[in-house]
């Protein structure tokens, strides 16, 4: 990603631009079918949209890695959590499990840790995280500040990677990186979920074609204006995730509200044996 598209996140999450949204459906299918995991990374996590599902399914003391970029998007996640009863803690104040954990993760970089209070009887009801009583457990956030294509975690320490709107921001080369980052560090047996922009996206028809094909400059997005999209024809998104032993894909379309045209994604799950 080149650097003024860096400052653009940087300046969006900086002024309040990014909005937390509902989490993604997908995300919240896998967390529940991975309940009880020991660690998930969001990987490209803005703001934290999908940080609850994880936080509601990551076992007692386990982790959930918030990781991103740019250093007020994970500002902003970790002031909403800590108004909500977060408390940040040192490595020396991790509880007996998650000590050891953490040092099998081996976390380097820009990094903090917050302890969060969960109901221990609960499901997927999000009051039931910074629920703090007789029935409460604690869980650990971890919010980093890195690069995608740049992350370092142990080696086979992740049991469950989320990259849903992210990686397509990078260029061709640092996009085969970020993949070998996330194989990498996915635990065997592990679930990666990664969301390709599709060739039948409507900005990928109205967006000003770069030399670097098959990349786009965005040209009618407000807010994001100016920012380059690759885009993925599904031959290529095979070609991408090839490294995995097994990968499942599926196709979504979102019908913009406002314009003619409508966002695609490819959904892709990578399965490391």
């Amino acid at each position: 990603m080149a650097l003024d598209e860096s400052n653009t996140f940087e300046s969006l999450y900086s002024q309040g631009q990014a909005i937390r949204r509902f989490p993604d459906e997908e995300v919240v299918a896998l967390c529940g079918r991975q309940r009880g995991f020991s660690v998930g990374l969001d990987l490209g996590a803005g703001s934290g949209r999908n940080l609850i599902p994880f936080l509601l399914s990551v076992r007692c003391q386990g982790f959930v890695i918030a990781s991103d970029l740019a250093p007020s998007g994970l500002k902003s996640l970790a002031d909403w959590f800590c108004n909500h009863g977060a408390v940040k803690v040192t490595p020396q104040e991790l509880l007996t499990d998650a000590a050891e954990l953490y040092s099998n993760i081996q976390v380097t970089g820009d990094h903090c840790i917050y302890a969060i209070q969960r109901r221990a009887s609960g499901g997927m009801d999000p009051l039931d995280l910074c629920s703090i009583g007789a029935d409460s457990e604690t869980i650990y956030l971890i919010t980093l500040c890195a690069p995608m294509q740049h992350l370092f975690l142990n080696k086979d320490s992740v049991d469950i990677i989320v990259n849903r709107g992210s990686i397509f921001y990078l260029n061709s080369d640092d996009i085969q990186k970020c993949i070998f980052v996330m194989y990498s560090i996915l635990k065997p047996g592990g679930t990666c979920l990664v969301s390709f922009k599709s060739d039948h996206d409507g900005r990928f028809l109205t967006g000003a074609k770069q030399p670097e094909s098959p990349t786009v400059r965005i040209v009618n997005e407000g807010a994001q204006l100016g920012l380059k999209l690759e885009f993925f024809d599904l031959e290529r998104v095979n070609r991408s995730m090839s490294i995995f032993q097994n990968i499942k894909v599926g196709h979504v379309e979102i019908l913009h509200p406002t314009a003619s045209y409508a966002y695609a994604d490819w959904i892709v799950y990578g399965y490391k044996s």
